[in-house]
């Protein structure tokens, strides 16, 4: 198989893991309408389903201020560091890895 072709069947497969994706997404949501609202695991046949809730916050810091719920840390800058390896400076725990992203040239034209 030519580099040309690789390149086409990978992006042919990323469509379909994305179209799969959005149906799995749909499926779990028709799942949580079907489920008690008052279950947490439901079993069906060999498999159980497990329901989930996760709280996310879109809170400044000024409002989150009033409520005491602040806090100061210290991390580590990422963005910083990664531009030192280039410039000579080793750092320690440093992994690289590659990847490649592949798009279509001829989509992108017609977007334009």
């Amino acid at each position: 198989m030519s580099f040309e072709e690789k390149v086409k069947e990978h992006k042919e497969i990323s469509l379909k893991i994305r179209k799969l994706e959005e149906e799995r997404k749909l499926l779990s949501q028709e799942l949580l309408m079907l489920m008690p609202k008052n279950m947490r695991v439901v079993t069906a046949g060999d498999y159980q389903v497990k329901r989930f809730s996760r709280i996310t916050f879109k809170t400044t810091v000024e409002e989150a201020r009033t409520f005491d719920a602040v806090r100061m840390e210290e991390g580590v800058d990422k963005d910083r560091l990664k531009h030192l390896p280039t410039m000579g400076h080793p750092i320690p725990g440093l992994t690289e890895s590659e990847y490649v992203v592949i798009t279509n040239v001829a989509n992108q034209a017609l977007s334009v």
